[in-house]
């Protein structure tokens, strides 16, 4: 069985072995390493899709039979959490609000369409939609205060993305779990928040992961999330 060398004389083995004096020649093949050597790069954060405002072919037909069932069938997809349901929800309240702005869903389709950017990675679209409600329907104020605060949260988190994008996962997360409470939704969703809570304390939006965050706790000792 080989032993090992305690660290000390392996070292001086190996100095043992090496020639001294003026017979130790300079390898003219070895550069000494640039003083002023730049560190590489930090890598950046891989692109992410934004989904942009789809454009409709006025030959094909309609993606709803009618106004109300754009608006259910939008209300209904989105609630899901999911991407396939924001997507879904995406083109049924882009359509209506192209086809239906008289209609009494119009402002509720702008408000779906404003938080279903945001998921989307749209964030200038996202706060388009919310303006868009605020210019159409000042007058609910409710509503008007909701779409005042999502235009403000969209601007702060744009400015960092990725803790953005972060973030929203997490709230996505907790609405699956309220069409299907799963134990394992819950738990990835405080995973997330938590990481922020402790990494990020400084960020802008610092305080809405605490507010999930509680809530979360609050959810888990009255036995919802088990």
């Amino acid at each position: 069985m080989i032993r090992r060398l305690p660290v000390i004389l392996l070292f001086a083995a190996l100095i043992s072995g090496c020639p001294s004096g003026e017979e130790v020649k300079p390898d003219k093949q070895l550069k000494p390493p640039p003083k002023d050597e730049v560190p590489p790069p930090k890598p950046e954060e891989p692109e992410v899709e934004v989904v942009q405002r789809p454009v409709f072919d006025p030959d094909k037909p309609p993606p709803c039979d009618s106004h109300t069932a754009c608006y259910l069938q939008a209300k209904e997809a989105h609630a899901t959490g999911e991407r396939a349901g924001y997507l879904l929800a995406l083109e049924k309240c882009e359509y209506y609000r192209g086809r239906y702005q008289l209609e009494k869903f119009y402002g509720l389709c702008l408000l779906i369409l404003a938080d279903t950017y945001r998921h989307l990675n749209n964030f200038e679209e996202s706060q388009g939609c919310y303006q868009r409600f605020l210019d159409a329907q000042p007058d609910d104020q409710e509503l008007a205060l909701q779409a005042r605060e999502g235009i403000e949260e969209v601007k702060a988190g744009a400015k960092k993305p990725a803790l953005y994008r972060k973030y929203l996962e997490a709230v996505s997360l907790l609405a699956q779990f309220n069409r299907t409470p799963n134990e394992d939704l819950i738990k990835r969703a405080e995973e997330i928040l938590s990481k922020l809570q402790a990494e990020h304390s400084d960020w802008v939006l610092f305080e809405k992961v605490k507010f999930l965050i509680e809530q979360i706790e609050g959810m888990m000792e009255s036995g919802e999330g088990s």
